[in-house]
C-alpha cells in the first residue's frame, strides 16, 4: 500500500494480487485484517479503486466497523470519471 501522489484527495493504492481473485466475500487472512484493521478504530481510508479492485471496498464495508474506518470509497467507472480523479487540483 503507498500514497498515491497527484491527486485531490489523498488515496491508497491497493496493488493486485490472489487475494483479489477469492469471490464475493473476504477469507482467512485478508478478512483477518480487515476485522483487525475496523477494531483498532485507529485508521481512516479514502478508498479510490476500479476493476477488480473495487472488490476491496465491498470487502472492507461487509464487516463490522467499517464506519469507523472508512471515510469515503469511489468507484471511477469509465476512463473519464478516472482522469478527473487523478488529474492534478489547478
Amino acid at each position: 500500500k503507498k500514497p498515491v501522489t497527484g491527486s485531490r484527495k489523498p488515496m491508497l493504492a491497493f496493488g493486485s494480487g490472489a487475494s483479489l481473485r477469492m469471490g464475493c466475500e473476504a477469507k482467512g487472512e485478508v478478512k483477518d485484517f480487515i476485522q483487525r484493521l475496523h477494531s483498532e478504530r485507529r485508521t481512516k481510508l479514502v478508498l479510490a479503486t476500479t476493476g477488480a479492485g473495487s472488490r476491496v471496498l465491498s470487502w472492507l464495508l461487509n464487516e463490522p466497523g467499517a464506519s469507523a474506518t472508512i471515510l469515503e470509497g469511489i468507484v471511477p467507472y469509465n476512463r473519464r470519471a478516472l482522469e478527473n480523479l487523478l488529474r492534478p487540483a489547478l
